[in-house]
């Protein structure tokens, strides 16, 4: 496993948390991961399509409370 970066997009909504996660993505190396935190729910099912098209790996998605998501992405 490489380098583990985090971005928080909570409050931002469509198509906002895509942008930045896809942005984040395109930076870090390959092998690394990005946990990205949020609370839009269509982000949440938004973010992952759209790294499996980029070849990213979704390792997580995970419910953290009521609003709030996590999501693991493996470059």
């Amino acid at each position: 496993m490489g380098e583990v970066r985090s971005i928080d997009v909570q409050g931002y909504s469509c198509p906002y948390p895509l942008h930045i996660t896809l942005m984040e993505m395109s930076k870090i190396g390959q092998g690394d991961r990005l946990e990205i935190l949020l609370d839009n729910p269509p982000s949440c099912e938004d973010i992952p399509i759209a790294a499996g098209k980029k070849g990213y790996k979704v390792l997580e998605v995970t419910k953290l409370d009521e609003t709030l998501r996590k999501i693991v992405l493996e470059k």
